[in-house]
């Protein structure tokens, strides 16, 4: 797992305004900074196609974009690759965002399911915009490992300290 930035200072300003205030400009510059990491991924990841941490639903008609997919997109557009969305969260719990540390460990278990009849990629880079705990990522992880896929690279946009 790799980050870019830490979530703090005018960083997170930036990170906070493009998912929070709509700045939705702010993707292609934003994914720009992930590119580099995405070249240094060992052989198995070259070309391996892009996906991301899925939004439930309700949270997509909630505010009509999600940004670990607007990241996934601009970066596609950088790269050539292709996003391929693994993953459907099923369940609807409160957003990581809004628990303590000790909750948010276990709010995610059991969410994320593959969704029913995709091609499972041998090798793919999963995305998301801000990691805190890591367990929203380990959960997608454990998830895409179990289904099949063989390699699995970890990129989020920020970091909280």
């Amino acid at each position: 797992m790799g980050h870019v930035l830490a979530y703090e200072g005018l960083a997170r300003e930036a990170v906070h305004l493009w998912k929070f205030g709509r700045a939705w400009y702010l993707s292609e510059p934003l994914a720009d900074l992930l590119i580099p990491f995405l070249e240094r991924l060992p052989d198995v990841f070259k070309g391996a196609p892009l996906t991301f941490i899925p939004p439930h639903p309700w949270r997509l008609l909630q505010k009509d974009f999600h940004p670990p997919l607007l990241l996934a997109r601009a970066l596609s557009r950088r790269t050539g690759r292709r996003v391929i969305p693994l993953l459907l969260k099923k369940g609807f719990r409160r957003p990581q965002s809004s628990l303590p540390r000790a909750r948010r460990l276990t709010n995610v278990k059991h969410t994320l399911a593959i969704r029913p009849g995709v091609a499972l990629p041998e090798a793919a880079v999963l995305l998301d915009d801000v990691t805190t705990t890591g367990a929203t990522l380990a959960e997608a992880l454990r998830v895409l490992g179990r289904a099949g896929v063989q390699h699995l690279a970890a990129l989020t946009l920020a970091r909280t300290p």
